[in-house]
């Protein structure tokens, strides 16, 4: 299946979305990007981040777009038939994923296809939201690594800290919190406008992906996966100054409650 390709008028739409979220993230947080030139000006790129709130939905593309690219996503092909909403996201250049595929590598072969065109697609690897981002991120799904292996495109991992201070897993918005009394003179001060930090790290090789997938003929997905992780683990552990650590063990309830499973 051929992906619907953004034509420039949509891709001029999908820009002017991406600045009205600019504006919302300048409203509601202070913004700091780091590393963005190593994003590849051209050809397709995966671009893999970690999940820490509704938020990332506003900085990472704006992030991509101030590299020059423009940034797609994936969602569920539900999404794309609904009337009107699906023909909008279709024409954007959005890429679907239908979860009812005969297999994965089926399920994912328009995302392949549309990184083969050049297209920038992100993905969040943890698939779900870290509600508890200090201690660890959530185990990748292997679909990362499938997606990456079968495009034979650069991989530019993200890490991203901040977000889940200007929008809290429980929803709230800092820039909306009611005054505390006496807020000025309590320590830690919690910023209405918190900052949001990302960095960009230098992009991974399709080569370099191989060589950790194994000789043997099938890839070994999980140790891909794992790798990918480490490289957004220790980006984020840049940006926070928390230890870097590995993913969360999947035993672990804190990762049962979150995700479930996490293939």
């Amino acid at each position: 299946m051929t992906p619907v390709t953004g034509t420039r008028f949509w891709r001029g739409v999908n820009h002017a979305i991406i600045s009205v979220m600019h504006l919302t993230l300048l409203l509601t947080a202070r913004r700091r990007y780091r590393n963005v030139e190593r994003i590849p000006a051209e050809g397709g790129v995966l671009v893999v981040s970690n999940h820490v709130s509704l938020f990332d939905a506003f900085a990472l593309p704006h992030a991509v777009r101030s590299a020059g690219r423009n940034p797609l996503g994936m969602g569920k092909v539900e999404l794309f038939r609904i009337p009107v909403l699906g023909g909008w996201f279709a024409k954007i250049g959005h890429v679907s994923v239908d979860r009812a595929a005969p297999s994965p590598s089926a399920a994912l072969a328009p995302a392949a296809e549309a990184l083969r065109q050049g297209k920038v697609l992100c993905m969040y690897p943890e698939g779900t939201i870290n509600t508890t981002p200090e201690l660890g991120l959530v185990p990748g799904r292997t679909g990362v690594a499938r997606l990456a292996l079968a495009s034979g495109v650069p991989v530019v991992p993200i890490g991203q800290w901040g977000p889940q201070l200007a929008l809290t897993p429980k929803g709230r918005v800092a820039l909306l919190r009611v005054p505390r009394l006496f807020g000025w003179f309590r320590s830690p001060r919690r910023p209405r406008r918190p900052l949001c930090l990302l960095t960009v790290g230098e992009p991974i090789s399709p080569a370099e992906l191989l060589a950790v997938a194994g000789p043997g003929p099938e890839p070994d997905l999980r140790a891909v996966t794992d790798f990918l992780m480490a490289r957004i683990g220790a980006l984020v552990a840049e940006l926070s100054g928390l230890p870097a650590s590995a993913t969360l063990d999947a035993g672990t309830p804190a990762v049962a409650h979150r995700s479930g499973r996490h293939q």
